[in-house]
């Protein structure tokens, strides 16, 4: 038996938990659901089973059946959900972020980039604190408090800057060069921050990527579903500019998602729509392949990474201020089963010899 991100797991006991009660989310339960999941579930295992059977199966891998909470639920409001140091530091740089979308120039881009209608994109930027402050825990986490980062695709630059204003020395670099003057007003930001920006094209990104050097941090976010053919064209590369002992950190939305899962079960597809797809004069720019969480560990210890490790995050439902019945069912669902997250955050470490 495995676990939902591919590593080994205890088998469960039997008997007790097929006649496990359903448990009631609790208001600090729901907080901690919306920005992890998997912590949520242990809270929740803690409180349905003996301490006994938690010491020896383990917290995430006991069973645990959770209701829904009653909808319409109220979301916490940002400055509520995100209250620690780090995270306003975090929040402060998306507010910035979201800000300068009033400059931000769609037309300048190429026909075939994807957008948003820029309400989507200030949800999307706001929803996005979750990634960022989840991939800050992580390194903090691996005892990487500083040091020099590249960002490969960061777009608005909501990595980028937060990391910045956490105290990393940060390279942030994307096709900017095909882009035309869509971010100039982002790119400014950042480039008053102290980000480094490195533009690049689709024809020489992999090789100016080659030419950065190496670096403690080298971090992707929502960039390899959009890789065509085969992930491993960017994922050798990200690898090589990490330094010995420093780490690849990808996210990445998880095809096993519960909206998938939803829809599959209607007999629909998961996949963008094909009439986008049917009409694009290529490249397309969409989602080539979304991955499950045992095949981001697998491509992370493929390309060679030690101590790997894969997370579950959620933030669709962080774009709304209330969330419907459907919306809580989902909540509940992730806390008992969080391989049904929106996201993936994976990380390995590159072996200090080898």
């Amino acid at each position: 038996m495995r676990t939902a991100d591919g590593g080994p797991a205890r088998e469960l006991p039997t008997g007790p938990a097929a006649e496990l009660p359903w448990v009631e989310l609790t208001d600090s339960e729901i907080a901690l659901a919306l920005r992890n999941p998997l912590a949520a579930r242990a809270h929740v295992a803690r409180r349905s089973w003996p301490e006994d059977v938690v010491a020896a199966v383990g917290e995430n891998a006991v069973q645990v059946r959770v209701r829904p909470p009653l909808a319409p639920l109220q979301v916490p409001l940002p400055d509520v959900l995100w209250s620690s140091a780090m995270e306003r530091v975090v929040l402060g740089a998306a507010n910035d972020i979201i800000e300068r979308l009033r400059d931000f120039r769609p037309a300048s881009l190429e026909p075939h980039v994807a957008l948003l209608p820029l309400d989507a994109m200030r949800s999307y930027l706001r929803m996005s604190v979750v990634r960022v402050v989840r991939a800050v825990e992580l390194l903090r986490q691996r005892g990487v408090e500083g040091g020099e980062v590249l960002e490969v695709g960061s777009w608005f630059g909501s990595f980028a800057l937060s990391l910045r204003r956490l105290g990393y020395d940060v390279v942030a670099c994307d096709r900017y060069s095909s882009y035309g003057d869509a971010f100039e007003s982002h790119l400014e930001l950042l480039q008053r921050e102290g980000v480094r920006i490195v533009p690049m094209t689709r024809d020489d990104e992999l090789e100016q990527i080659r030419e950065l050097g190496s670096f403690d941090i080298v971090l992707a976010g929502a960039v390899i579903e959009h890789v065509p053919h085969t992930p491993r064209s960017l994922l050798e590369p990200l690898f090589k500019a990490v330094r010995p002992g420093g780490l690849l950190v990808l996210d990445t939305p998880n095809v096993a998602r519960y909206w998938n899962r939803k829809v599959l079960a209607r007999g629909e597809t998961i996949f963008q729509p094909l009439e986008d797809q049917y009409s694009c004069e290529p490249p397309w720019e969409g989602h080539h392949r979304e991955y499950t969480a045992g095949e981001l560990r697998w491509m992370l210890e493929q390309v060679g990474c030690e101590e790997v490790e894969v997370e579950f995050l959620d933030y669709n439902m962080l774009q709304f201020e209330e969330l419907s019945a459907e919306h809580t069912e989902c909540l509940a669902a992730i806390v008992e089963d969080p391989s049904q997250s929106d996201i993936l955050l994976g990380a390995g470490r590159r072996p200090v010899s080898g």
